[in-house]
């Protein structure tokens, strides 16, 4: 999963290989079940933890998305 961030003219590539290994927390929000995150978190609004990464095409690697809707 690619997750860009725009901020201007400053975007952040961020990535994950593996979408199973996010943490994904709610607040107002019960995700639907099977979770397919590529569908279901399109167009939220969402706060997200990421580790920096050194010498890849993207920033960082994504540990958690807190959703909102």
């Amino acid at each position: 999963m690619d997750l860009t961030l725009n901020f201007g003219n400053c975007p952040l590539s961020l990535r994950v290989t593996n979408h199973f290994k996010v943490d994904y927390l709610t607040k107002n929000w019960k995700p639907p079940d099977p979770f397919h995150p590529c569908q279901h978190i399109k167009g939220q609004w969402a706060r997200g933890v990421y580790t920096v990464v050194q010498g890849k095409p993207h920033a960082g690697e994504i540990v958690s998305l807190e959703l909102e809707r």
